[in-house]
């Protein structure tokens, strides 16, 4: 089961903008596509610093290959001139924007290893990307950790096909013991990815408990730290198999949903309500991967 990263999934919507614009032939549309980034908003920001990083690693790996290139050449120095979001936002165009889209395009279409190369040779450049992008630490981390989110159900997967009875519980297992490891060694990683599993525990164990169906009291204490505050929930996983086997074991479940339960799950989240709730927990998650702590 593939699973995608944080910034490849704003990615291929982004992709579907690119292609829509370009069936379309619309100048309106991406004249308002460019509005609306400008406006001031996190989102916007975030949107804005993805497409960069995509053009970023996208030329200067083309730069490697046609070193006399002027246009690339000159696509990487006009990169490399902002120092923050704030001035690349000033500067974005018409024909800046839809040069970020074809690129951002291209890499979301590109194959795994090309998406590796292309982030490893920028590497050198990486404090360019990181003033603009904080979240390239985010690519970083799934294209280069050992130990990444898709593991998990690769794992999973794995037991399944050699028909092991306790595949779910051995993913389990194994998966703690990796976070746990992958904490040892680097924090903000491990941050990352916790985050996300708490993510998808979350939208799964809150809708079973709205719905009645939730009656373990460790599950519903957890969703509660998650609510009250999701960075102490996060230190309070180091090292904690109990916790960390909870939201592995929800992540799980939630990622092995039938296609009839996940609508269901889908439409409990079509009120205003229960969408404010998971809205609030991503928002801050969203704050927390990007941040120092």
């Amino acid at each position: 089961m593939k699973i995608l990263n944080y910034n490849d999934y704003f990615r291929k919507n982004l992709n579907d903008i690119y292609l829509e614009l370009k069936q379309e032939n619309s100048f309106k549309r991406l004249n308002e596509l460019l509005y609306k980034l400008q406006k001031k908003s996190s989102f916007n920001d975030y949107i804005i610093g993805l497409l960069y990083e995509s053009s970023f690693v996208v030329s200067s790996l083309s730069l490697k290959y046609l070193p006399d290139d002027k246009q690339l050449q000159n696509n990487i120095k006009f990169l490399k001139k902002f120092s923050n979001i704030k001035e690349l936002k000033e500067n974005l165009t018409l024909g800046t924007l839809l040069s970020f889209l074809e690129d951002t395009s291209f890499f979301y279409n590109s194959d795994f290893n090309f998406k590796k190369k292309s982030l490893e040779n920028s590497l050198k450049d990486k404090k360019y990307i990181i003033n603009i992008f904080p979240s390239f630490l985010n690519d970083l981390l799934f294209y280069f950790n050992k130990y990444n989110i898709s593991e998990i159900m690769d794992e999973y997967v794995k037991y399944v096909s050699m028909e092991d009875k306790n595949a779910f519980n051995k993913t389990v297992n194994i998966s703690v013991n990796n976070l746990i490891d992958l904490e040892s060694k680097d924090f903000s990683d491990f941050k990352c990815m916790i985050l996300e599993i708490m993510e998808s525990y979350y939208i799964y164990k809150k809708y079973l408990l709205s719905n009645n169906f939730l009656f373990d009291d460790s599950d519903i204490k957890l969703i509660s730290m998650i609510e009250n505050d999701l960075l102490s929930t996060v230190f309070s996983s180091v090292n904690n198999k109990e916790i960390l086997s909870k939201l592995v074991s929800g992540y799980i479940e939630f990622k092995l949903l039938s296609k009839d339960k996940l609508i269901k799950v889908k439409e409990y989240y079509n009120d205003k309500n229960a969408r404010k709730d998971i809205q609030k927990i991503i928002k801050k998650s969203y704050k927390l991967r990007n941040s120092s702590t």
